[in-house]
């Protein structure tokens, strides 16, 4: 009877343990959905991929629906060649022209922004003898924007390469993984030259429906998954780290604690110098094209944005890797710091990492001037242009 009555009992807390767990989780679902403004309900990012054996992923061709991120939705279409921008048969068009190709991530792409408030859009508003090609996908990292350049500058013949270099390409230009999803990967080889590899790229199952329905619906999966990503970031930003030779700083405990407060990844990384060699072949590839190089180092951080006036040191270092290859480079960081200072209004989407449709007209306004040198500059110059 004892035994009988134990195991009822045990059977009973374990009902109750389960219930416990079931309306804890449900409460959670329900206060996330309110309270985190990064919960996407419905399809988002993922669908609007397509999977590439040499990029890893371009845009779902041909797609014509709507892109659901940072917490907006926004019309999308998608040309057949898996970008967002016009069908490349209006190129034809473009003869009499002058061509500017956009390099990018997600904030070329123009993620949480519709079309024609992209930064490439304001351009050919701005200046009707332009037309711009935008080749942004969330995502993407220098090493595969080499090789959009590679595949797509001799058909577009571009009078002027424009790439947009974020901080977290630093890496995930070391890894043969973009957001935990396979794409090629440079190697350096002992002659400096680079060699690419994990192509053709392996490509991920596809999940299973219920997998996909609860990664698209619910707030609980979506950010236990965005937490795994950022342990994962993490981890690899401990090899990022600038020395103060890098710098040109004197190693001193005063100079390496200014470093430290300069620095956007932590103070126990190091940097690793491929994307030395992917911007120099970067340089090179545009030289073949005939085309102007133009490299943008571009905010992505609001706080940094709000409270910073200086660079951080992993932009400072590719900064200083452009002058050493006579590229233009361009730095961002002080003008969205300027007019967020001045103006007081945010350049960022509520996930405070993407630019708004200010941040775009900000970085347009910056742009513009720097196009406009360029086109009457001797390519063998180089300037570190700092606004």
């Amino acid at each position: 009877m004892n035994d009988r009555k134990n195991k009822l009992g045990l059977g009973i807390n374990i009902l109750i343990l389960f219930a416990t767990i079931v309306v804890c989780l449900f409460t959670a679902e329900v206060v996330l959905r309110f309270v985190w403004s990064g919960f996407r309900p419905g399809a988002h990012i993922n669908p609007l991929m397509a999977y590439d054996d040499t990029l890893g992923w371009v845009g779902k061709p041909n797609y014509n629906g709507r892109m659901i991120e940072s917490g907006r939705s926004v019309s999308c279409q998608i040309n057949q060649w898996g970008f967002r921008d016009d069908q490349p048969t209006t190129l034809q068009t473009a003869q009499v022209k002058k061509r500017l190709m956009f390099l990018g991530d997600s904030f070329i792409m123009g993620t949480g922004i519709a079309k024609e408030d992209r930064i490439s859009e304001l351009i050919e508003a701005r200046d009707s003898s332009f037309i711009s090609y935008n080749f942004g996908i969330f995502g993407y990292s220098t090493d595969q924007e080499l090789l959009v350049l590679k595949k797509y500058g001799p058909i577009i013949k571009p009078d002027i390469v424009l790439l947009f270099f974020c901080a977290n390409d630093l890496i995930y230009n070391d890894s043969d993984l973009g957001h935990r999803i396979p794409k090629g990967h440079y190697r350096i080889l002992s002659d400096s030259s680079l060699q690419l590899g994990n192509v053709p790229v392996p490509k991920l199952p596809e999940p299973n429906p219920l997998s996909k329905w609860m990664k698209n619906n619910l707030a609980l999966v979506q950010i236990t998954d965005k937490l795994i990503s950022q342990v994962s970031f993490r981890q690899k930003q401990r090899d990022l780290r600038p020395t103060a030779d890098d710098l040109g700083l004197a190693n001193t405990g005063s100079e390496r604690a200014d470093l430290d407060s300069l620095l956007l990844f932590s103070p126990s990384s190091k940097i690793s110098d491929l994307t030395y060699y992917l911007l120099r072949e970067f340089r090179d590839e545009c030289r073949r094209l005939g085309a102007e190089f133009i490299l943008l180092a571009i905010p992505s951080n609001h706080h940094w944005t709000a409270t910073r006036e200086d660079t951080p040191a992993e932009i400072l270092r590719v900064l200083n890797w452009c002058a050493d290859l006579k590229i233009e480079a361009v730095d961002l960081f002080p003008a969205f710091h300027s007019d967020y200072a001045e103006n007081q209004k945010t350049l960022y989407l509520p996930d405070k990492m993407h630019w708004n449709e200010r941040g775009n007209q900000i970085a347009a306004e910056v742009l513009y001037d720097s196009v406009q040198k360029s086109l009457k500059m001797n390519s063998g110059d180089t300037s570190i242009v700092h606004r």
